[in-house]
């Protein structure tokens, strides 16, 4: 839609996003950290909670070894 703007001879609006210096500043600040430390414990409970393995199937041996391979039957 911006490329569109442009061509037609239209300005963009201007930029709302943080240059990267005052961005790290915001993320420094107090209120950053604890931001990013209510990121951190989200993404940790959910990792957490999910299932270990996407497909836990059972694993068989492979052929000759004393190995597991993962094992996985398309129905």
């Amino acid at each position: 839609e911006e490329f569109a703007e442009l061509l037609a001879g239209k300005e963009l609006p201007e930029l709302t996003s943080l240059p990267p210096v005052d961005l790290a500043a915001v993320e420094a600040s107090p209120a950053g950290l604890r931001k990013s430390e209510a990121s951190l414990r989200y993404w940790e409970r959910i990792l957490r909670t999910g299932p270990q393995e996407m497909f836990a199937e059972p694993r068989g041996r492979r052929p000759g070894t004393d190995e597991e391979a993962r094992q996985l039957t398309l129905r």
